[in-house]
């Protein structure tokens, strides 16, 4: 099955685990990461370590901050220092290790709420850091302020919307294409400011946030990927397969 990821990146495992399987990735640029300025991104690096824990809940955060880090002359784990830090999910969690930082609680689903509710009890020391996205919704620092934390928010990275190429554009239009994986929210409103998706292609959601973000912006969703990996995703689109071609 030919599969569109629309997201570009060096060596994809979710790309990677496709071909491995099978299938035909196609890759393209529907969203763009724009980082904050350098001062903010220093912000984030220089209080890491002041804090009990430090969120993250996207693997972009953990690689713009890294890359920032690496501007500096160090890695990320390198300036982290002995703050817990919290992934909201496997993907997440393996970008923070390429940077150099250990996960210490990752939730069985990853979602903000679920993040929130696999959260220990504060301490004597309630401060967390979240680095996050510039449009990241409330739900973690909500949760966590409920429950007594006291959460310092720095949005670190904004995503923009990139006009797909003519090629991208036709290989929507057409029943050539058997699926597209949504892998985050944004990507989701991306694919969905483009001209209606052909009738054949299938919609696959990483997660039922991804999912829920997906029928917002008004796609039909015809699977979700419960387990958020790449095995996750392949097994989801052999499963799609095999439904519509007994």
């Amino acid at each position: 099955m030919k599969v569109l990821l629309p997201r570009d990146r060096r060596d994809d495992p979710l790309a990677r685990a496709l071909r491995d399987a099978g299938h035909q990735p196609v890759t393209a640029t529907l969203v763009r990461t724009v980082p904050a300025e350098p001062a903010v991104l220093d912000q984030a690096l220089a209080s890491w370590p002041d804090h009990r824990w430090v969120a993250v809940t996207s693997a972009t955060t953990a690689e713009v901050l890294a890359e920032r880090a690496a501007a500096r002359g160090a890695t990320l784990g390198e300036l982290a220092g002995r703050a817990s830090v919290a992934a909201v999910g496997p993907s997440t969690a393996r970008a923070l290790a390429a940077a150099g930082v250990e996960a210490a609680l990752v939730p069985p689903r990853s979602s903000a709420a679920d993040l929130v509710a696999a959260w220990p009890p504060p301490g004597e020391d309630r401060h967390v850091l979240w680095p996050r996205s510039a449009r990241a919704s409330a739900t973690l620092a909500a949760g966590l302020r409920e429950r007594g934390w006291d959460v310092t928010e720095i949005p670190v990275y904004d995503t923009v919307t990139t006009p797909p190429d003519l090629e991208t554009r036709a290989l929507l239009a057409s029943d050539g294409l058997g699926a597209v994986v949504l892998t985050s929210g944004s990507t989701a409103r991306a694919l969905a400011e483009q001209s209606p998706l052909h009738e054949a292609i299938r919609v696959v959601a990483l997660g039922p946030v991804t999912a829920a973000d997906a029928r917002r912006a008004g796609l039909t969703v015809h699977a979700v990927a419960d387990e958020q990996t790449p095995d996750g995703v392949v097994a989801v689109l052999d499963s799609l397969a095999r439904t519509e071609n007994p």
